[in-house]
């Protein structure tokens, strides 16, 4: 009974190390590393000047925890984004609750072309890049508006806010933030992969993406979409466990208990 309880406690302690010992979240082609996840992009979006304006977005990732080749050959993450303005005071904007945020997996070369083309509408960018597999769904949360954004007559909760000056001009600048869960009725491929409410706002409100942006030169297509973005997206994945290794850890166990039972 000793030697039994010695191999079940060192099968239990290499169970315990083997166990933590996970493998990158690859899924169709794109490699969302083991742990928290930052997603670096460029964007271009429309500019909103008043309540009830939509804003409009498109975006490339360019890096995932600042590591350029996390996609297969021939493929890119793009995303898209939607927000409706409920409050403008010309320099603080909030967004209504019920932000829309997509990651397509497209093929290489799509974002740039949409991005730099003077013809290419907002709505004609957007159905481009959901042609492709979706890959991610985000929705914004419900929050509470606060500093800076909670001037005078602006409502109390929103989904998205943003800042913003010269924004018809000639250096048009700003910044934006968002709180967003995974949208479990989404079909996106990799919605399992994220883990859900690993990150909170304000002490009281958890939340699954944080995503933040800055803007401060005219983008590259001035007819439909003027403002480029610079954005990270702030998150948790889930990591695949090393399954083969776990698997050879219960075989190791295994057959070590039927010896140590034959000759007992």
């Amino acid at each position: 009974m000793k030697n039994l309880a010695k191999i079940l406690a060192a099968g239990s302690v290499l169970m315990t190390a083997v166990a933590f010992d996970s493998q990158a979240a690859v899924v169709d082609g794109i490699n969302l590393g083991v742990g928290p996840l930052a997603l670096q992009d460029i964007s271009a979006e429309t500019i909103v000047t008043g309540v009830g304006q939509t804003l409009t977005g498109i975006g490339h990732i360019t890096a995932i925890d600042n590591g350029s080749n996390f996609a297969a050959a021939g493929e890119e993450l793009n995303f898209t984004y939607t927000a409706t303005v409920a409050y403008d005071n010309g320099g603080i904007i909030v967004f209504s609750p019920g932000v829309n945020l997509q990651f397509f997996v497209d093929t290489a070369g799509t974002y740039q072309s949409l991005a730099s083309n003077s013809a290419t509408t907002p709505s004609t960018a957007v159905s481009s890049i959901q042609s492709g597999t979706n890959f991610l769904d985000f929705t914004s949360l419900t929050v509470p508006t606060l500093s800076p954004y909670n001037v005078t007559g602006a409502p109390t909760t929103g989904g998205f806010f943003g800042t913003g000056t010269d924004l018809t001009g000639t250096a048009p600048n700003g910044s934006g933030v968002g709180y967003f869960d995974v949208n479990t009725g989404g079909s996106g491929v990799a919605n399992s992969v994220i883990q859900q409410n690993t990150l909170e706002f304000n002490g009281t409100t958890p939340y699954s993406l944080l995503f933040t942006s800055t803007f401060s030169v005219p983008g590259t297509n001035p007819t439909a979409m003027p403002v480029q973005d610079a954005s990270t997206f702030t998150t948790n994945v889930i990591p695949e466990p090393d399954t083969i290794a776990l698997l050879g850890l219960g075989l190791f166990v295994a057959a070590s208990f039927s010896r140590k039972r034959q000759s007992a």
